[in-house]
């Protein structure tokens, strides 16, 4: 079981974007009457896990640190600094609305971008705001046992250094799940998987061999998890790549539990063949879910 926090922070009918927003989570004693002190949790407008949209001026964050059934007050605190700005609509294109109605062609859901090249930004200079949210109820007991897994990873992204920097590895990104969701402790475990067949990893990803190790990584990267919604950056050396090929990437997570996340959304990119300039990169991205890189 989990609830999402969700802040919306506007100026008027206006998205406000780049704020620092905090939840704080009163909650009530156990059946035994123990008391617990408050959950505080930045909410994030990232676009990852309860947030859906980034830049849209809505903050969220997963919940689900239980002590039981009862109710659970929200408060909520909003900062504002010189990077917060607010979204005025578009620079070449004004109307009434402040944000897109689809970004890259796509319609503006699910992990989308509302800030674009034609966006009209305006800093709103530093702020403090303070809210009482209300409140929720939880009418079950919740079990001590850890069900929850780390949440999906939907921003993994591939692409190429050029020759000046990390030889031309493979640089893969994403944002770290949590121990259960997008919580604060970090996941046990990342397991990158790897194929020439987008088939391999979307239906036999437990049963397939091929996954990142250590020993693929240059050296200023590590696989040791981090906290949630903080980001991941590695760089796999180029040569456990052959030449000629494509290669898919996906990811999940596992928890100290076991629990075990949905499968990440799904990247390639082209390897040349051996005859081709080594350290020239052409970069395509295919109108599907995943993008192409030649290397």
């Amino acid at each position: 079981m989990s609830y999402s926090i969700v802040a919306e922070v506007r100026k008027g009918n206006k998205p406000i974007i780049g704020s620092q927003v905090t939840a704080t989570v009163e909650r009530p004693p156990n059946s035994h009457g123990d008391s617990y002190p408050p959950v505080v949790l930045q909410l994030y407008d990232n676009g990852v896990g309860a947030d859906f949209v980034k830049n849209d001026g809505i903050y969220a964050r997963y919940f689900n640190q239980f002590t039981g059934k009862g109710r659970y007050n929200v408060k909520c605190e909003v900062n504002g600094d010189r990077e917060t700005v607010f979204s005025n609509g578009f620079k070449y294109n004004k109307n009434d609305r402040s944000l897109p109605m689809k970004s890259g062609g796509s319609p503006l859901c699910c992990g989308s971008d509302a800030v674009n090249p034609d966006s009209d930004l305006i800093p709103t200079g530093a702020f403090v705001r303070y809210y009482l949210a209300g409140s929720f109820n939880v009418p079950i007991e919740v079990t001590s046992r850890d069900v929850t897994p780390p949440i999906r990873t939907t921003d993994l992204h591939v692409s190429i250094t050029d020759s000046a920097h990390n030889n031309n590895s493979v640089r893969i990104e994403f944002t770290s799940p949590g121990d259960d969701l997008d919580s604060s402790h970090p996941a046990a475990e990342y397991v990158i998987k790897y194929s020439t067949n987008r088939e391999d990893l979307k239906r036999n990803f437990d049963t397939f061999e091929t996954r990142l190790v250590a020993e693929d990584l240059l050296y200023e990267s590590d696989m040791s998890p981090v906290s949630g919604c903080y980001p991941v950056v590695l760089y796999v050396k180029p040569e456990i790549f052959q030449r000629s090929s494509q290669y898919f990437f996906a990811l999940k997570s596992v928890d100290e539990a076991g629990n075990v996340s949905p499968i990440s959304n799904i990247r390639s990119f082209y390897t040349a063949s051996s005859s081709t300039t080594c350290n020239f990169f052409a970069i395509f991205l295919l109108m599907s879910t995943f993008s192409t890189f030649y290397l």
